[in-house]
This record gives C-alpha cells, structure tokens and sequence, in this order.
C-alpha cells in the first residue's frame, strides 16, 4: 500500500472515531442519519481513492518494465452483447517464446453499434502480424502489456471517490453540529 492511501486511511479512521464520538451527542433523528451515512460515505470514498491510487503506482511501475518486441497472432472483436477486442500477441524473453492477450481496456459503455466500432477501430490498429512493443515485468516475463498507462475507468473511480468523500464529510458534519433552536 502506498503512503498515500496510508495516510488516507489513517485519516479516515479520525474522522469515523468523530462521527461516532459525536454520534453519542446527537439528539435529533436527522442528526444520527446524517452522520451514519456521512461516515458510511467518507469510509466508501477513501476504500475507492485508495484502491484507485494503488493501481496508479502499480501502473507506473508497469512503465518502468522492460520491453522486447513482440507480434499480433490474433484480433478479434468478440462478444454478443458487449463488443471488446482481443489481441492476442506474443514475444520472446531470454529465449523463451510467451503469450499473452488483452483487451485494452475499452470501455463497454453506449449503444451496441458503438461499443462494436470502437472494438473494431481497435483491432485494425493491431492486426494479425503487426510488430508491437512489449512492456514485461521483468520477475515473471508471463505478466505483460502492449499498452502501460492508466485505464480510463482508474480517473473515474478516483473522482466518485472523491465525491463521495466530499459528501460523506458535509453529511458527517451537519449531522455532528448541534442544531439551535
């Protein structure tokens, strides 16, 4: 785990110990309500910034591997209802031939044509016998990617976590201030 997500599960923690040290306090029905989902929500969006943040620093790690290049065997657009392309390549490390596959990570969001398109503009860009740059991980050359950089999904899912962060600390905090009368 990264000092990052440490820090931001250690800071969670005080927080959560807040809400429910001020949950004692609260009077109000609203107030509990508020807190817990406050609290839930803070706990939630650290879980997502955490995660999403290791997969950062895995990524990058995954950029500083050493390439070789490699060839397409297979490309393909599969699927029935959701469309994704699999490329299918291989490569040789210190003699050794291995293959691997990946889909690239296209999203499998809009409409079935546009998902099919999108897979299809993919697996014209790698077509059968294209020379690729391989990035290996140098430990275990079976792990292996043609693309190394963050997946589009990685930034969403730091940014609802960061929303639900956000909410879940308003929340904490109108229901842990005492209401006047």
């Amino acid at each position: 785990m990264t000092w990052l997500a440490t820090y931001i599960i250690i800071g969670s923690a005080v927080l959560g110990l807040i809400g429910f040290l001020s949950l004692r306090r609260a009077v109000k029905r609203l107030s509990v309500l508020l807190l817990l989902l406050g609290v839930l929500l803070v706990f939630a969006g650290v879980w997502l910034i955490a995660t999403q943040s290791e997969m950062l620093v895995t990524t990058r790690q995954h950029v500083n591997w050493p390439t070789t290049e490699g060839t397409v065997v297979t490309s393909e657009v599969v699927g029935t209802r959701a469309f994704h392309p699999h490329i299918v390549y291989q490569y040789t490390v210190a003699g050794v031939t291995y293959r691997d596959s990946t889909a690239l990570d296209l999203p499998s969001v809009g409409g079935r044509h546009t998902a099919y398109d999108a897979a299809s503009w993919i697996v014209e860009q790698y077509p059968v016998g294209r020379t690729v740059t391989i990035h290996y991980n140098p430990d275990n050359p079976t792990e292996s990617g043609i693309r190394v950089f963050p997946s589009w999904d990685v930034y969403g899912k730091l940014s609802v976590g960061a929303v639900v962060l956000i909410g879940g600390l308003i929340l904490t905090l109108l229901g842990a201030v005492p209401r006047r009368r």
